[in-house]
């Protein structure tokens, strides 16, 4: 990637081979701001109550760009392996834009109070902090960036789940929370033989050449979703709940017409602050079933709405 704004945190931390972008300006960054913050000599961080707050809380996040006309919005995004020690798996796409020119200076100066309430803006966000480009990008159902994120989650969890050679993954007790949608996949796996209910595991053919089925079980484990179409879908439906203005034709879902449309409109107002960052996991939400199937349904509009528009990324998933 090309360090257009001559940030010296991309110059000085992250190698061209960490980034990966997608045709229509979305970049991700495979470097977590873990690692960006131990390169830059940062060993601790201080919050607003003056505790200290170990670097490593970071090792989940990661930078990403997204460029329209000319003009650059920086963000963070979530990937989280299952059995990490803070919290369980999933995702983060908030829609808060990172200022990567304070981001550089606070580096530069070595603050450790200024780099967390820089990173902090971004990890906890507020509604009154929305970026208007994030929220229309991911609202836009064409938009590739949720792919290029999902690439990276199963990239990211298959190292790690079936480290030193394992073809087996053993699924911890949280899965006895999955949705009806990622049961009946689990089903679907079970008879693939790449699920196994009795030892409640995934057992891939080769774990560095997986199969778009083995991709999708490492998916559904991770993020609850059944496949990318799902994932990205979730992504989408999150940013119609913030979004504010209207948009072109093109750039609209179809569940922006009709009575569904309406309804998001109307429910954004209230529900901004916790759908600002779009948060994907297993059994993330005991009340998920009341709105979970505008994107997990395989029938339901934004499913086959990305899958008409995103047929070659949903085969290479």
């Amino acid at each position: 990637m090309e360090n257009r704004d001559g940030y010296k945190w991309i110059e000085r931390f992250t190698e061209k081979t960490d980034w990966r972008g997608s045709e229509d300006g979305y970049s991700i960054c495979t470097r977590s701001v873990f690692r960006i913050l131990r390169s830059a000599g940062i060993k601790m961080l201080i919050n607003e109550e003056g505790e200290e707050m170990p670097i490593y809380l970071y090792d989940d996040w990661y930078p990403c760009i997204l460029e329209k006309e000319d003009a650059r919005t920086y963000s963070l995004f979530k990937v989280r392996e299952p059995g990490d020690e803070q919290g369980a798996a999933g995702t983060a796409v908030p829609f808060v834009a990172l200022d990567a020119a304070a981001f550089d200076q606070v580096l530069e100066a070595a603050d450790p109070v200024a780099i967390y309430q820089c990173l902090y803006r971004v990890t906890n966000p507020h509604p009154k902090n929305i970026s208007r480009e994030l929220t229309r990008y991911f609202a836009d159902p064409r938009s590739e960036g949720s792919y290029l994120i999902a690439e990276w989650v199963v990239e990211k969890v298959s190292r790690i789940v079936f480290r030193g050679g394992e073809h087996t993954w053993k699924l911890g007790p949280s899965y006895e929370a999955n949705d009806k949608w990622a049961r009946a996949f689990l089903t679907e796996l079970e008879a693939e033989g790449i699920y196994d209910r009795e030892q409640n595991s995934i057992t891939v053919l080769d774990p560095k050449n997986l199969t778009d089925l083995e991709k999708n079980a490492v998916l559904v484990c991770t993020t609850g979703n059944v496949d990318v179409y799902s994932f990205a879908g979730e992504n989408l439906w999150h940013a119609m709940l913030c979004r504010d203005e209207e948009v072109d034709a093109e750039a609209r879902s179809v569940l922006a017409a009709g009575v569904h449309g309406a309804f998001l409109k109307f429910a954004g107002n209230f529900l901004k602050q916790h759908t600002i960052a779009s948060d994907a996991g297993v059994g993330e939400d005991p009340v998920g079933f009341l709105y979970e199937g505008y994107f997990k349904s395989k029938q339901s509009q934004i499913y086959r709405e990305q899958k008409a528009l995103h047929a070659e990324e949903g085969e290479n998933a």
